[in-house]
This record gives C-alpha cells, structure tokens and sequence, in this order.
C-alpha cells in the first residue's frame, strides 16, 4: 500500500515541507516489505534509495576492523535510514539488517536529490544527523565501543571533551594518579615504561581510534606508563565517573584476544572454586 501525504507528516524529515510537496513526495515512494533477519542494505555497496520505516525494527550495523559487526542503533517506525551516502555520493557506510518483519517506504536517490535541492529545511536537517551521527559511527568501530548498546554509546559520546596537544607535549605520566581515559581522534603518540633499571624505553605507539589509561582507572592503581605526542594530537578524554559508569562494565565483561597475555602476566592470584570432580573434567593443564 503506497503512503498518502498525511502519513509522511509523521516523519520529522519531510516536517517543513508543503501538503503540495507531500503530495508529490507520496506518489514516488515505493513500499517495500523484509522478512525478520533480511538484509536490506549492505555497506561498502553502492548507494541508489533512502528509507522510511512504517512498521517494524531494523538493525544498523557497522564492521569493525577485528571482523565483527557492531550493532550500531535500532531504527523503528516514523524515522528512517540511508541518507548519509546519497548525500556524500560514497558507498554505503553501514549495513542494515530487519530486525523484526518491517514495511518500508524505498525513495529512489533522484527523488532524494529533487527533495534536497527544492528544500534548504529539510537539507539542512539531514546534513546535521549526519554529522552527529558519523562521530557516532566511527567510535562504535573501536574496542571496546563495539560491545556497547547504542543508548550507552550514545551517553558516552555527550560525556567526552575534546582537547588539543602540541608534538611532544606529556598526555599521562608513569606513577601518577589516574583520572582521565583518553582517545585519540586525530595524531599519534608514543607510550614509555620504566624498565627494571629505571630507564624510560618506549613500547608502542598509538594512533587514531586507539584509546588509552583505562588499566589506572579500573586497578586504581598508578599510572602504568607515559604517554607523549609524536606530533600535534587531538584526544577525547572520559572522567574517571563516567568511565566507571559507562565503559568499566564493557573492559571487564569482554577481554578479546589481544589482551590475554597481558591480563596472564599481571601480578594477580586466582582461586579456583570449582569442585574437585569439576576441576578433574573441565581444567587445562
């Protein structure tokens, strides 16, 4: 069933348009019906329609650079989904998958274009959720981000604040207090331990999408190394209260595959409180 111009008043995209330009609009829709777990957009794949949703649920999902898929929002009924690669003229950016059994209104990427150029108000309006969305989209890419439901990532993103450091300026200093978990949105830095005989070496570098300081925030204890810029860094930093809040769950719940030797090798004790006949059946020598 095609969509009447009173039905797209629901939609806060088409709000500031005319019952004339609805009108029209409702005469180039197409409905579309999915199946629960079919895909309906896949990303990297060229973009040619935007999407309403008039009933159901469907999933937005992006690939991380470790192969799994993070669940990005969930898009129901009177908002919609796919503009931000007709607008940008890229591929698709993510891949959306039914949820639930969904009916979709499909608008072809010449009807969109039409929409956008005869209406600065409805421009206007894509173009900021798209902004707000793309920083969005890049962070649930990030470890540990991608295990966070949308709503959480969305309370972490309005808790970050932005700050700027000149090449070789001191981030985190081995030894201090920590307060403060740091990722970096644009630069590159280097991090410096102490060995056994007290002499700094450096041990890694960081780049964009990598964040750091987390391991003080959740031992409590001193900062484990230093941090210094290798050229101008641009960090969003999380206080240690909306770290706990936020993200401390997410570092503690999932330890991916990287971390394990790091995590074998702290000086720790664990108590084994299985009973004997389990720990005969279930342990690894």
């Amino acid at each position: 069933m095609s969509a009447s111009y009173k039905d797209l008043k629901k939609y806060c995209y088409f709000s500031s348009l005319s019952d004339g330009a609805l009108e029209a609009l409702s005469k180039k829709l197409q409905p579309v019906q999915m199946r629960a777990g079919d895909d309906i957009i896949e990303e990297d794949k060229p973009a040619d329609a935007f999407f309403l949703v008039r009933t159901g649920e469907v999933e937005i999902l992006k690939k991380t650079k470790w192969g799994q898929k993070a669940k990005i929002n969930v898009v129901s009924e009177g908002d919609g989904f796919g503009e931000m690669a007709l607008l940008t003229c890229s591929p698709r950016c993510c891949s959306v998958r039914a949820k639930t059994d969904v009916n979709l209104l499909k608008l072809l990427k010449a009807d969109f274009d039409e929409i956008v150029g005869m209406d600065s108000a409805f421009s206007q309006m894509v173009e900021h959720k798209i902004r707000s969305y793309s920083q969005f989209n890049h962070m649930k890419t990030l470890q540990p981000f991608a295990l966070l439901e949308p709503k959480k990532m969305e309370a972490f993103i309005s808790k970050l604040v932005e700050k700027e450091y000149p090449a070789g300026a001191e981030v985190i200093k081995q030894g201090d207090k920590g307060y403060i978990y740091y990722i970096i949105k644009s630069g590159r830095v280097e991090v410096i331990k102490k060995n056994i005989d007290d002499i700094p070496e450096k041990v890694s570098e960081l780049e964009e999408g990598e964040g750091f300081g987390e391991e003080a925030l959740i031992s409590d204890l001193p900062r484990n190394a230093t941090v210094k810029t290798l050229t101008d860094t641009v960090v969003w930093t999380l206080a240690k209260p909306d770290f706990d809040d936020i993200m401390k769950a997410s570092f503690l719940e999932e330890v991916f595959p990287e971390d394990v030797f790091d995590i074998q090798n702290r000086e720790v004790s664990y108590l084994d409180v299985r009973m004997p006949i389990e720990y005969e059946e279930e342990h690894i020598p």
